[in-house]
This record gives C-alpha cells, sequence and structure tokens, in this order.
C-alpha cells in the first residue's frame, strides 16, 4: 500500500451574501436542515408557537436579522452556545406572517410534521 499526500489548491472564501427570499424554496430548505417548529401548551397561558433558526458564527447575523424583514418580526439573538445565534419569531400575533411562505414551499423533512401540528 502506498502512503502519501494529496495537494488540492486551497479554497477561497467568498465574501457575498444571497439574502433569503419569499420567493423561492431556499429558506424551507434551510428549514429543513437547521430550523425548528416548537407549540407549548400549559395550564395558566394556553398555547404558544415558535419558529427559530440558528448558524454559528457572526457573520451569519445578516441573514438572521434578514429573517425578521422578511417575516415582519421575530428576534435576532445568542444562542445558549457559545459563538451561535438565532432567529426566532413567537407568539400567536406574530407566528402567522410565517405561514403563507411554509405553505407555498413545503417542508420535505420530518419538519413539515412539526409545522403541521
Amino acid at each position: 500500500m502506498v502512503k502519501g499526500n494529496i495537494k488540492l489548491e486551497p479554497v477561497v472564501a467568498i465574501n457575498n451574501f444571497i439574502k433569503p427570499s419569499l420567493n423561492n424554496s431556499w429558506l424551507a430548505g434551510f428549514t429543513d436542515g437547521e430550523g425548528c417548529f416548537t407549540c407549548s401548551i400549559g395550564d395558566k397561558k394556553g398555547f404558544g408557537f415558535n419558529y427559530s433558526v440558528a448558524q454559528k458564527g457572526e457573520s451569519n447575523i445578516v441573514i438572521l436579522q434578514e429573517l425578521c424583514l422578511l417575516f415582519k418580526g421575530g428576534i435576532v439573538s445568542n444562542h445558549y452556545v457559545k459563538d451561535v445565534y438565532e432567529y426566532r419569531i413567537a407568539g400567536v400575533k406574530a407566528c402567522p406572517n410565517i405561514f403563507p411562505y411554509f405553505d407555498e414551499y413545503s417542508l420535505l423533512t420530518k419538519k413539515s410534521l412539526s409545522y403541521t401540528l
């Protein structure tokens, strides 16, 4: 068996941002991989609905902030994991802003069931 090193060209980072859009399925695919839908039901507060997506690195804050604009609500904050940031939209009044998008661009993983429920 021959051992050796393979020399590859270095990967060059492209520092431009392609912002998410409500006019294609990119965000649905991203949500399938990285997003989360939750619903909590309690005796005192009734129920709550949340959509969130988290990404590592400060450079992703710009993209997460774009979700605030697209869905006309939500916040971007530090996640509980170091150097991870999260977009979250919650509540009965704010969450309906995301429904038209996810109704138009279906989720393809088990997150589709979470969204439907």
